[in-house]
């Protein structure tokens, strides 16, 4: 996947930035412990439960969803991550997830949506702080954001999002997430998917 390649998730993205590690290099780091400079193949690995030397592969993304969805994210305490703060910018072309598929709720939300943006907009042209005019916005309104894993806690994340018990939005990112992923790390990918069949 090419670096400026973005995958569509709901009306926003997710982007690979950064990778640091490939599959040959989680055995050869494994290796140490067998005494072996090639070391155990990371689908040995996988099937032993051995997945500590996945902690030195790391994924990066750049992630614009809803403010909902990035709440199921941030539960993951194993990431690292810098988010476009709305106390320091102001929130310009102010999109807003609209969850709705009925006509006459979607043009109410949409009409409630335009409300509260020119009550943000009034409230900074007033004087009033980013940082207080913020909580008008409303949770459907997207984010952005960097997030690095290693693949050890990425491969947990992606048990817990992309589970059908998971709200359909977060799983659109998880699955969005796992197909960079599989293209990063084909021998660990292939044989993570595998095992959950």
């Amino acid at each position: 996947m090419n670096l400026k390649d973005k995958i569509q998730v709901l009306d926003g993205f997710v982007q690979l930035v950064r990778v640091d590690g490939y599959d040959d290099e989680i055995s050869r780091f494994a290796g140490i412990s067998h005494n072996s400079d090639k070391g155990p193949s990371v689908s040995d690995l996988i099937d032993w439960g051995h997945t500590s030397p996945f902690e030195f592969a790391h994924i990066t993304f750049k992630v614009e969803v809803p403010i909902f969805v990035d709440r199921h994210i941030v539960r993951h305490r194993t990431q690292t991550r810098m988010e476009k703060s709305l106390r320091y910018c102001k929130a310009k072309d102010i999109k807003v997830f609209n969850p709705f598929d009925d006509d006459e709720l979607k043009s109410r939300f949409a009409t409630l949506i335009q409300a509260l943006e020119q009550l943000y907009k009034d409230a900074i042209d007033k004087g009033v702080k980013k940082e207080d005019a913020r909580v008008v916005l409303p949770l459907g309104l997207y984010t952005t954001y960097y997030i690095q894993f290693d693949l050890r806690n990425f491969m947990n994340f992606l048990d817990l999002r992309m589970d059908k018990a998971t709200q359909w939005e977060t799983r659109e990112l998880a699955t969005a997430m796992a197909t960079i992923f599989s293209e990063q790390f084909p021998l660990t990918a292939k044989k993570y998917f595998t095992k959950k069949e």
